[in-house]
């Protein structure tokens, strides 16, 4: 006969089952799912640059500003980050020191004749300009100074009754001054356009050569006049130019000013200089015309994609643009936007300003929520005026199921399938090695039961065995048991 099977122990072996294959199944979807987010792009990112580590410090870069083969009476810019590591605006303030100290000066990018002794930069990188101006009687040699950058306490950042703490780089500076600066340049030509309406700016375009043997920015002086009575006229600076370099510079009459001025015609004169050196002077004669007096027109030469758009982002369209017009014109496209040829919507793109003559590309932003076949179809707009139509097909594809997905599961599946068979095969040899079984005589009665697995004097004398311990009879050993 069979030994009765234990329901305790059943179930025991039935959770000690479920936990294994629990524990399987944890690690298998921890193992997808994490090789899903590094393979998204989830994972870590890596950090790139130097980060303050407090979030509330200062950083700064280069660390070392050095000025080679700088020539006496030159101007020279070196650009400087500041990096604000909180999450707040914070003031900076700029010190200088050494001999190079009256040379310096920390100035705008975008215009070097403002000195700065201090910047509020919001939360990442701002950046400023330090200008080096070398005395045109100075002594050939290395000359070097410090640029001293201090971030001002933050609100909050300290407790009361405490005292605050600025945090502050140092930044090195060295000069080798060499030789001396020569200026010299030449205004090859100067144009402007013949006519333009009430409202709209005169630009007058400069053809510059800059022959000097260091960087230097030209100055323009714009008159307006009307016959003898002076109309406009105002002095700027021009970008600046290195040794060498030949720019194109504009100068504009605001269209502020044309607005309120009677029509006729006018005359312009643009003098061009350099520090010390004036490069000469030109005139020109124009019209002001009454508003809409004179042609607009356009072409729409071409329709491109400027990316590769996927479903749930945008698609990026450029029309390239020529003003064909007598008078500058904002300048868009117009058009509409189609699916599998069923049109869903309107569409313009940005506005860009395009002179007499002038290209340019004018970007559509298009959201793309589903797949199919779409088309863009539109004109160009000249200030009111239009032109062709064009048309641009791009194909959409819905986004595929991800091959990663099926196979994680199926990769699941077979794991825990074979967790499972290993599972049952072990509990099956367990089974047959401690199984008992059970042994007749002729008469049919049970002679002795043997285990397969060693064991001591009860496996091996079976029932027998058992009976020969209670009345205290040799053993099947030959050892006499009793109690």
């Amino acid at each position: 006969m069979l030994k009765p099977c234990n329901a305790q122990a059943i179930l025991c072996n039935v959770r000690s089952t479920a936990a294994v294959l629990t524990r399987l199944a944890t690690g298998v979807i921890i193992t997808v799912f994490g090789g899903l987010l590094v393979l998204g792009g989830l994972g870590p990112a890596g950090a790139s640059g130097a980060t303050d580590p407090s979030g509330n410090g200062v950083g700064i870069y280069p660390t070392n500003v050095s000025f080679t083969k700088a020539l006496r009476g030159g101007e020279y810019l070196q650009t400087i980050g500041v990096i604000n590591g909180s999450s707040a605006p914070r003031v900076f303030r700029f010190s200088l020191q050494g001999p190079l100290a009256p040379w310096l000066a920390v100035v705008y990018p975008s215009d070097p004749s403002v000195r700065l002794s201090t910047v509020t930069a919001p939360p990442g990188t701002t950046t400023v300009q330090l200008r080096l101006e070398v005395p045109p009687h100075t002594a050939e040699g290395a000359y070097t100074g410090a640029l001293n950058v201090v971030g001002q306490p933050l609100k909050g950042s300290y407790s009361k009754g405490a005292s605050p703490v600025s945090v502050g780089v140092q930044i090195k500076v060295n000069a080798q001054v060499t030789g001396t600066q020569v200026i010299a340049g030449a205004l090859i030509d100067v144009r402007s356009y013949p006519a333009i309406e009430v409202g709209d700016p005169l630009t007058v375009f400069s053809l510059i050569r800059n022959l000097s043997n260091v960087i230097l920015a030209p100055v323009f002086r714009l008159k307006i006049t009307r016959g003898a009575a002076l109309v406009y006229d105002k002095t700027s600076t021009g970008e600046w130019m290195i040794p060498g370099s030949l720019s194109t510079l504009q100068v504009d009459w605001p269209g502020a000013d044309t607005r309120s001025q009677v029509l006729g015609t006018y005359q312009a004169q643009l003098n061009v200089s350099f520090p010390g050196l004036s490069l000469g002077t030109r005139e020109l004669n124009f019209q002001l015309d009454p508003y809409g007096y004179l042609h607009r027109s356009g072409r729409l030469l071409a329709l491109e994609l400027l990316n590769h758009p996927k479903v749930g982002s945008a698609a990026y369209v450029g029309a390239s643009l020529v003003n064909t017009g007598a008078v500058q014109a904002d300048s868009t496209f117009v058009g509409q936007l189609y699916r599998n040829g069923v049109l869903l919507r309107g569409v313009t793109s940005y506005q860009v300003l395009l002179a007499p003559g002038g290209r340019g590309i004018a970007t559509l932003i298009v959201a793309l929520s589903q797949g199919g076949l779409y088309r863009v179809t539109g004109v160009g707009n000249f200030a009111g005026a239009q032109s062709n139509s064009l048309s641009l097909s791009f194909r959409l594809s819905s986004p595929p199921f991800p091959i990663l997905y099926p196979i994680a599961g199926g990769a699941a599946i077979v794991l825990l399938a074979l967790a499972l068979m290993w599972r049952i095969s072990r509990r099956s040899r367990r089974s047959k090695r401690f199984r008992r079984t059970t042994r007749y005589d002729n008469y049919g009665a049970p002679r002795q039961l043997r285990a397969h697995s060693p064991g001591g004097a009860h496996a091996r004398g079976g029932a027998h065995g058992r009976r020969a311990h209670a009345r205290g009879e040799p053993s099947p050993s030959g050892q006499v048991r009793g109690p």
